[in-house]
Formats: structure tokens, sequence, C-alpha cells
């Protein structure tokens, strides 16, 4: 369904104004149809405005799509481009494209200096393919959406699917080079007392005042050694349950294992914890 865009080259303006004497709302006819308006509210600032023939609808204060001027303009155009601003003369929120009243194409979002903090794409109201968010402190995330498989989140790119895939990559070296030079049971030693160290190592440097450095330290753990510590614990946890059930041919003492299962697990849960927390920017509750 294509918007509607009118040719006829008879054109007025009308004025309508508040009992106060401010300007209501500004629209522009032609042959008595209108095709742009300008909505203000009563203290003289702009709310919105709409053009028909450009397709594009902006809010200067939050675009309520219920509002009967807006809600007539987007029957006329499902097909368009909303542009959310923070204010009258201030930068944009954010751009989106609508195809058939449904999110789609190319999304932007902005910070409160007009800096681009957000990039996405939309397929008929779902977030799909890699979304770029540009942070504040410099790092560009990406994210990967999955269509079906992941929630509006996505998953990380920069802070999950890399550091996961180096981390698989290193183990599965070592473990090749380990496992061929010596043992499986040199090899699991190693993972085990590694993993157990650096969860050690990180949860004390959390716990440390690095100042000045505190933000980029705990950063650092939350956003990057979270992922790699994980999956550490994850393969380390495999590795226990292999070494329990084969101990006679992997040469590892049961005993050994069992604790080391029994450690990973606590581990592991603490882990999802402090993830799960610092989704939500809570993670200081823990760490």
């Amino acid at each position: 369904m294509l918007c509607f865009a009118f040719s006829a080259t008879a054109q007025d303006t009308v004025i309508t104004k508040y009992p106060n004497g401010k300007t209501s709302e500004m629209q522009v006819r032609r042959n008595g149809v209108t095709y742009t308006l300008v909505k203000y509210s009563a203290n003289g600032r702009k709310k919105f405005k709409w053009n028909i023939d450009k397709r594009t609808l902006e809010g200067y204060l939050l675009i309520d799509h219920d509002d009967s001027l807006i809600s007539g303009f987007i029957k006329q155009c499902p097909d368009r481009t909303e542009i959310q601003h923070y204010g009258e003369g201030k930068p944009f929120y954010s751009i989106t494209h609508y195809q058939d009243n449904k999110i789609h194409g190319t999304f932007q979002g902005f910070d409160r200096d007009g800096v681009l903090n957000v990039q996405g794409q939309y397929d008929q109201g779902v977030r799909t393919g890699i979304w770029r968010y540009y942070r504040t402190d410099g790092i560009v995330e990406s994210r990967l959406h999955l269509n079906g498989v992941t929630d509006h989140r996505g998953i990380s790119i920069t802070f999950t699917i890399i550091p996961v895939g180096i981390t698989l990559l290193l183990l599965g070296m070592s473990a090749l080079l380990m496992i061929n030079s010596r043992s499986y049971r040199s090899w699991y030693t190693m993972i085990s007392i590694v993993s157990i160290a650096l969860f050690a190592l990180a949860f004390f440097a959390a716990l440390f005042p690095w100042y000045p450095y505190a933000d980029v330290v705990n950063a650092f753990i939350i956003h990057y050694f979270l992922a790699v510590m994980g999956t550490l614990l994850a393969v380390t946890l495999l590795a226990s349950v292999i070494s329990l059930a084969w101990a006679t041919r992997t040469g590892v003492r049961r005993w050994f294992s069992s604790v080391v299962v029994f450690v990973t697990i606590v581990l592991i849960l603490y882990t999802i914890v402090v993830a799960t927390l610092a989704r939500n920017g809570l993670s200081s509750l823990i760490i």
C-alpha cells in the first residue's frame, strides 16, 4: 500500500489557535485536503509535524500513535519514516522506517548530543542481522539477532561470540599439544588449576580498589572475562565428567575429578548470577 501524494496546485494555509492566542495547528492544504500539518502545545512548543508528500512524521514530544491527527496520517502513509527528536530544536532521538505499518529497514538511535549510538535492521517489526552499539567508552559492540532464536537483546559478537571462540580455539590447541606430547591427565590437571585460579584472581581483582582504573577493570571483567571464564569452566566440567566416567583410561584420580566437578558447578552458577546481574546493571551487588 502506497502513501497517497496530492499533486493539485491550489494551496492554502489554515491556522487555528488556542484561547490564549498561541497557534494550535498549522495546516497546508491542496483543494481542501491537508498534506502538511504542524501541531503545537498550548505553551507554544511544537509537538509534531507530518508531511504526506515526504511520508515523514516528526515528533518533538513523544509520538503518540493514538492521537487522532497522527493516526489519520498513519492510515494514509503505512510506508513512512518517523523521526523522534529529544525536543524542539534538539537532536534526533531515533529514525525509524515503516513498511505497511511495521518497523522495517534501518533503525538509528542517537544520544543527546546527536551522536549515533545504535544502528541496525528490522524485518517486518523484528530485529535482524548485526546491530552496532556505539558505547560511551569508545567500544563498538556488535550484536547478532536471529529471528526466533534470540531475544530482543541478541547475542553479543564483541563480548560473547569472539571471546568464547578464541577461548575454545586456545583450549583445543592446548589439548592437542599436551595430550600428544604428555597425557590427558596433564592437560586436565592444567585446565582445572588454571580455571579455578583465574576465577579467584578475577574475584579478588573486582574487589580491589583499582583507582583511578576501577571502572575500566570492572568493565573488562564483566564484558570479556565472564564469557572466557564461563567457557573455561564449562570445558573443565565436561573434562571432569569424562575423567570420572573413564578414570582408568584417563589416569585421573576420582577424588580429584569429584572435587573439580563440585567446585566448577559452584563457580558456573556464580558466573551465571553475575552475568545476569551485569545485564541489569546490578553486578556491584555481588562482586
